[in-house]
């Protein structure tokens, strides 16, 4: 970390991303395990980070004609997003850009979360969408069940989903509970 440091970082926020990762092996060091896998990571984000502005820089300063494509991809993608925490995504994506599985995974979170405000076309969300949901929490359910959406856990948005709609036919008196019905007895 310190050989990292001393060669000049210079992406947003690298005191912070730097000192969370000494934070990190340092408490791995003292717990006598060595660096830990979430150290390492967080190690190889940084790195991340910083080539990912390196890039930007050369750019700008004409040194490489054009940007990394993937750089390029996640750009022309930002420029195209609405929803308020992008930039943040952006900077995430950046430290996934020498990862390229996180860094397309990160891309279609980007893509998910833009479809929850605008075009809710998605087949999913459309069936979220489809039930007019009234029992008393069913604004947090929908919040999860966007959540499972957005992070492409399909199996876990349908259960949420099968679990509101169980909880509305209950509250709408079409659905008996069986451990209700065992307690009542």
């Amino acid at each position: 970390l310190a050989a990292i440091v001393a060669g000049g970082l210079t992406f947003d926020d690298w005191r912070r991303h730097a000192a969370e990762c000494e934070r990190l092996i340092l408490s791995f060091l003292s717990s006598g395990s060595g660096v830990g896998r979430l150290a390492r990571v967080a190690l190889d984000r940084v790195k991340s980070r910083q080539l990912a502005a390196e890039q930007r820089e050369a750019v700008s300063r004409g040194e490489i004609p054009v940007l990394d494509p993937r750089l390029r991809r996640l750009d022309t993608l930002v420029d195209t997003l609405t929803y308020p925490d992008r930039e943040q995504d952006k900077k995430d994506a950046e430290a996934l850009f020498t990862d390229p599985t996180g860094f397309d995974e990160q891309l279609v979170k980007m893509i998910r979360k833009q479809k929850l405000l605008t075009g809710r076309s998605d087949p999913l969300l459309v069936e979220l969408d489809a039930v007019g949901f009234t029992y008393d929490g069913w604004e947090w359910d929908k919040t999860c069940a966007e959540a499972h959406f957005v992070a492409q856990r399909v199996n876990l948005f349908h259960v949420v989903l099968a679990r509101m709609k169980r909880k509305q036919m209950h509250k709408a008196g079409r659905l008996a509970d069986p451990l209700l019905i065992e307690l009542a007895a």
